[in-house]
């Protein structure tokens, strides 16, 4: 999404306000660059998106002066509905805002979009480890459960640069613990990105607190799929009760997850073949 722009001498506090609230959104949603943002089909007046999905066709050695099999393609979808509509009010009381050295509108916002992040992300997690794959042996990550991951994606073929290891705090400290990734060589120390702490065979390794100490994933960015029906949402009234000056502040958005490829590729019905997880 291209950056807003907004000079704040000819548009409303309220206006620039929300434009900073969106980009704190992007920003604090740490996984929302990790999934697809179908965004741009969440029109008004759907309700839910469909993806289909299609069968493949297999070739065969047809022999010299047989008539060979026709077959027809099979159609199915993977539905993501859009259900998920997080609500942040507060108040903004102006005798402590007036004695304040800090934009308390500002703060307040930024908080707030922080608030509506989380909600975003803690609903990516769900669906991520709802419709992932157990890996063969549970317990804290190992090299061989890490090995175990990214050969499953390659068998369901997976582009590998768009595929990411996601951990929680405590299983990131168990992989720094084993002996094959204590070698920058190895764990990639040298090229850190933003909320990335390094690579593992060329894979991001993302942390989130939002995780249980014994979860982990792989996914790949086509497995799950995010659509904004209507971002962040801001508006304002008095509070008259609490102060002349004072005002409650409202803020929402309206969005829909899905896991996609359900089925496909050996997995079961609700799994994906591309996301390998333990729970």
């Amino acid at each position: 999404m291209p950056d807003v722009i907004l000079n704040p001498s000819n548009v409303s506090k309220m206006d620039y306000i929300s434009s900073l609230v969106l980009k704190e959104l992007q920003f604090k949603a740490q996984l929302l660059p990790k999934v697809t943002d179908v965004s741009n089909f969440a029109v008004k007046g759907v309700k839910t998106i469909s993806f289909p999905k299609l069968s493949s066709f297999t070739a065969v050695n047809r022999a010299f002066g047989s008539a060979g099999n026709a077959t027809a393609i099979v159609e199915t979808v993977d539905t993501l509905t859009i259900d998920k509509t997080p609500y942040v009010a507060y108040l903004v009381d102006q005798s402590s805002a007036m004695q304040s050295s800090i934009d308390w509108d500002l703060e307040c916002a930024k908080r707030g979009s922080t608030a509506l992040a989380r909600f975003v992300d803690n609903e990516l997690i769900s669906t991520i480890f709802g419709a992932g794959i157990p890996v063969t042996a549970v317990g804290d990550i190992t090299y061989d459960s890490v090995l175990e991951m990214i050969e499953e994606l390659r068998k369901a073929e997976a582009d590998m640069n768009m595929v990411t290891l996601l951990v929680s705090p405590a299983q990131h400290t168990a992989l720094m613990k084993l002996d094959e990734y204590k070698r920058a060589d190895v764990f990639g120390g040298a090229n850190l990105q933003a909320n990335v702490l390094g690579y593992i065979h060329g894979i991001p390794v993302q942390v989130h607190s939002g995780l249980s100490d014994a979860q982990f994933a792989m996914f790949e960015k086509s497995a799950v799929a995010i659509g904004f029906q209507a971002q962040i949402n801001m508006s304002e009234q008095g509070a008259n009760e609490i102060g002349a000056m004072s005002k409650r502040v409202a803020m929402d958005a309206q969005f829909g997850i899905t896991a996609l490829q359900l089925g496909e590729k050996g997995a079961g019905a609700t799994e994906s073949p591309l996301i390998r997880i333990n729970n």
